[in-house]
């Protein structure tokens, strides 16, 4: 592979297949130094799954999968984050701060160097101009 590093912002089923084969093929010590996953959340759960968890009939917390320990078991990195700014001229992407519940700032904002930028962001619900949906519908787009 010619390139230094490979950043997968999106840690969906895309996002999470790439970033587990790749890590795959370049083994232990390679795949952790080349591939990054970065996502807005700490743990992967199906998105097709989440009428359940709204329903109550499954527990996200046993279900969802821990992307840190995905990372270590197919030799990726993985950084929680949310993507706050691109700067394509430097091959930089900048995290945003995390802040706890209360507000306040866990982690700074952060920089980070890319070799090869995938964008795996998924997409959202479509509404399809229904009138009275935004205003009333409940989106199954996460957890939360």
């Amino acid at each position: 592979m010619p390139h230094d590093n490979i950043t997968i912002v999106g840690g969906g089923a895309g996002g999470l297949e790439l970033a587990a084969r790749l890590g795959r093929r370049l083994g232990r010590h390679e795949g952790r130094r080349r591939i990054r996953l970065i996502d807005r959340s700490i743990f992967h759960l199906w998105k097709p799954s989440l009428h359940e968890v709204a329903a109550g009939s499954l527990d996200s917390h046993q279900e969802g999968l821990s992307y840190p320990l995905l990372a270590r078991r197919n030799h990726f990195s993985f950084d929680f984050g949310d993507l706050q700014s691109l700067d394509l001229a430097a091959r930089t992407l900048t995290l945003a701060p995390i802040h706890d519940a209360d507000g306040a700032e866990l982690v700074g904002r952060r920089t980070l160097p890319y070799g090869v930028l995938v964008l795996a962001t998924g997409s959202g619900a479509n509404l399809f101009d229904t009138p009275g949906a935004e205003a009333h519908a409940h989106r199954l787009e996460d957890v939360a």
